[in-house]
C-alpha cells in the first residue's frame, strides 16, 4: 500500500471515529429543557455533528436533513433513533475498514 493510500485510509477512520464520538455525546446529551433561539443550545454539538455526517463518510449525509433531525431530537420532538440509526451505520463502516473490505 501507498503511502498516500495508507494516509487517507488512516484519515478516513479517524474521521469515522470522531463522528462516532459526537453521535454518542449527542445520544447521552439528550433532548433540552429550554431550547435556545436557533432551535437549540446544543449548536455547536450539532453543527459539528452535521458537518461530520455530511462531509467525513461515504455515508454523505444531507445537511439540511441531518440538521432539521438534530434540532427535532434536541428540542425533544423526536426520539433518538434517528441518532441511533446513523451510529449504526457509522459502527458498520467502522467493522468494514478494520475487516480490510474498504
Amino acid at each position: 500500500m501507498r503511502r498516500s493510500d495508507r494516509q487517507s485510509r488512516e484519515r478516513r477512520l479517524t474521521d469515522l471515529d470522531e463522528t462516532r464520538r459526537l453521535l454518542y455525546m449527542a445520544i447521552l446529551t439528550g433532548p433540552e429543557k429550554m431550547p435556545g433561539p436557533c432551535g437549540t443550545r446544543y449548536y455547536v454539538l450539532a453543527g459539528t455533528l452535521v458537518n461530520s455526517l455530511a462531509h467525513h463518510s461515504s455515508l454523505a449525509r444531507d445537511w439540511r436533513t441531518t440538521a432539521d433531525n438534530l434540532v427535532a431530537y434536541f428540542r425533544g420532538e423526536q426520539d433518538d433513533s434517528w441518532l441511533r440509526a446513523q451510529l449504526a451505520d457509522v459502527e458498520t463502516e467502522l467493522n468494514r475498514f478494520k475487516e480490510g473490505l474498504l
